[in-house]
């Protein structure tokens, strides 16, 4: 209970510890996301679960709920990936993103014109998608 509670909070989250459940509720309000969305892409983008606090009700919104039956080992990677996490939703806020080690700068990506796209600027192959 309480690597997870530290965790939670090192990480930026607000979080009480719990006096005698098995889980937390930690506040996720500090990443703009709504529980649902922050449920699912932690899931999709980390592959760690958590259920969205409003599954417990309309005022659960802006929490989820992290189990911390689960070994030592497990909870300490799981605070691993969600620090990841919210450092990647950091990023994309101010611009850049780390993909396996690739920053992109999603303000500063290109937008093709239509000419471009079409091929018809100056009789080349379109640029955009590029052709990895």
């Amino acid at each position: 209970r309480k690597l997870l509670v530290r965790g939670l909070r090192e990480a930026g989250l607000t979080c009480y510890e719990p006096r005698g459940a098995f889980y937390v509720f930690p506040s996720i309000k500090s990443t703009g996301l709504s529980s649902d969305e922050f449920c699912e892409r932690f899931l999709i983008e980390e592959k760690v679960a958590a259920i969205p606090g409003t599954a417990f009700g309309e005022s659960g919104e802006g929490f989820v709920r992290m189990c911390y039956a689960s070994s030592v080992e497990n909870l300490t990677e799981a605070l691993v990936r969600l620090r990841r996490f919210l450092e990647n939703l950091s990023q994309i806020r101010s611009g850049a993103r780390k993909i396996h080690g690739i920053a992109l700068f999603l303000s500063m990506t290109p937008q093709p014109s239509a000419a471009s796209r079409s091929g018809k600027e100056a009789g080349r192959r379109p640029p955009w998608p590029p052709s990895w």
